[in-house]
């Protein structure tokens, strides 16, 4: 590798996700073609991918990825043009700007075409998230629990109507801000919220996503600062990034809330959400972005944990409740009541929910194993976190729920193996498919005591993630647990683990269960219901 091509190799993938929603946005306000603009910004990054090897990254990269996509734009257009001659369609405004540039309100702008009320709810939201987090079409698909190739048609068809309906990609006048707020708003919380807990990345957060939907606000908040909701959103999204530094642990794993170290938390953003929840409580309009705001800032200006006003939490997650009453907020109300009058009142209002099953279900049960631990029922808590495990899809979510049952220790009880329930004694895999198994895992030849048959670690390892188990627990019989941990963390790196599921799925409704866990093919995302 040469010295430019190990930089880029370092430097790109951050460049791409800060920098690839101002570029699409600032192409998008010249070309008033969305997924065009997407397209030709793909396209440049890929050349990006090809030049700066060998050329080196130019001073100012995202200027360079402009120009690029611009002229892209430029050679798409004329072919468009011979393509469309006998029934010309472009509109003179269609074409790019002769010298390309950034404007500082390219994304909002693009926010507000995304949101314009012409365009379906949804297909709003999948414009946003593709156009401002960058996620993909499958990623979004995942989201809307749909396959990929609807969620395509329908973010076209948005891309479409923009173009050929003439939606201005601009900032709209005063008299049109109330027919999108709400749905801008929302898309700015949900960004905030993809950064806060990725559904689709190496790392539980991405805080640069976090300040870019912080950023937005604020120049929203500029624009509109009679609007005490749009005030009430940034002062909430401010506390909460400003506590990033204490919610995950040294390996990037999250951390409870009552566990955090609240030094690490930046006390002038603090004061500054505090300010702006006052500026946006002064108007006297209170919504729900200002009620969120207000329970962020009582846990925020908590010394401690035990000094937390969970009276008060409770009485605000109350008057939340009759602005958006929603399986998640109402799962925070619970919570927070079990904290304010006692476990067994928050744990009655779980056992609701849990029937009604309208809330994610490993959430429920996340909440219920935390009030039953406080309750002094372990053997339930245990129970509650397995159930939670059973159905996590965020490998950081599952991680920290593995924490939690190791913490689940009975009076006396020395091992959690004994405590674990047991599957039953037969080849759990089933017996079909062991061949090409074996083919995929070949044992070396040679002299020394041979490795223990992989058929016999990926059983105990299909055990481990069923029942949610620490790798502590492992079947002896099997082999010993660090072995088997090593052997799983080996394959889940170079692909054979999948793979091998694949293989077995069709033979074994336990195989099928294990694929869906290392897949995490659960559509619905960790959205911290512990306020964590």
């Amino acid at each position: 590798m040469t010295d430019h091509a190990e930089e880029v190799a370092r430097r790109l993938p951050a460049l791409m996700q800060e920098g690839n929603a101002q570029v699409v946005a600032s192409l998008a306000r010249q070309l008033r073609d969305v997924e065009l603009a997407q397209d030709c910004t793909q396209d440049a990054w890929l050349k990006a991918f090809e030049t700066w090897p060998r050329q080196g990254i130019p001073d100012n990269p995202l200027a360079w990825i402009l120009r690029v996509a611009h002229r892209s734009a430029r050679d798409a257009l004329r072919h468009r043009q011979v393509v469309l001659a006998a029934q010309p369609r472009l509109q003179p405004q269609t074409q790019p700007q002769s010298a390309p540039a950034f404007a500082e309100d390219d994304q909002l702008a693009l926010l507000f075409a995304c949101c314009h009320p012409s365009l379906n709810p949804v297909a709003q939201v999948g414009m946003a998230l593709r156009s401002l987090c960058g996620l993909s079409t499958d990623e979004i698909a995942r989201a809307f629990v749909e396959a990929p190739t609807a969620t395509k048609r329908r973010l076209s068809r948005a891309s479409a109507k923009i173009r050929d309906c003439g939606i201005p990609i601009a900032v709209p006048g005063p008299d049109k801000f109330n027919q999108r707020l709400d749905a801008v708003l929302a898309s700015i919380y949900l960004t905030f919220n993809e950064g806060y807990v990725a559904t689709e990345s190496k790392t539980y957060m991405r805080p640069r996503l976090c300040q870019r939907a912080i950023e937005l606000a604020q120049r929203l908040w500029g624009l509109l600062p009679a609007e005490p909701e749009v005030g009430g959103l940034l002062a909430l999204m401010t506390l909460h990034h400003a506590r990033r530094d204490g919610r995950i642990d040294a390996q990037g794993e999250p951390v409870a809330l009552e566990d955090q170290d609240r030094s690490l938390w930046h006390r002038q953003e603090i004061e500054v959400g505090q300010t702006l929840l006052a500026q946006a409580l002064g108007q006297g309009q209170p919504g729900a972005y200002q009620v969120q705001a207000a329970i962020a800032a009582l846990h925020a200006q908590a010394p401690d944990a035990e000094h937390t006003d969970w009276p008060q939490i409770a009485a605000l997650y109350g008057v939340l409740l009759r602005h958006i009453h929603t399986p998640v907020v109402e799962l925070n109300a619970a919570v927070a009541l079990g904290m304010s009058a006692g476990p067994q009142v928050g744990l009655e209002w779980l056992a609701r929910l849990k029937r009604q099953g309208d809330a994610v279900p490993y959430l429920v049960d996340a909440a219920r194993a935390d009030l039953l631990r406080r309750a002094g029922q372990l053997p339930q808590a245990q129970a509650a976190t397995l159930e939670a495990l059973r159905t996590a899809d965020n490998p950081f979510t599952r991680h920290f729920l593995h924490k939690k049952l190791s913490e689940l220790v009975l009076p006396g009880e020395r091992r959690r193996r004994k405590r674990l329930p047991e599957l039953e004694q037969v080849d759990i895999l089933g017996t079909g498919a062991w061949e090409p198994i074996d083919a995929l895992f070949p044992r070396p030849k040679g002299r020394g005591r041979p490795p223990r048959p992989a058929r016999e670690l990926l059983q105990g390892i299909a055990w481990v993630l069923l029942n949610g188990a620490p790798w502590r627990a492992f079947p002896r019989a099997l082999g010993p647990w660090r072995t088997a941990y090593h052997r799983y963390r080996v394959w889940e790196r170079d692909g054979r683990l999948l793979r091998a599921f694949e293989i077995l799925a069709p033979h074994s409704t336990h195989a099928a269960t294990t694929l869906a866990l290392l897949r995490g093919l659960q559509a619905d995302s960790f959205r911290e219901p512990l306020g964590r």
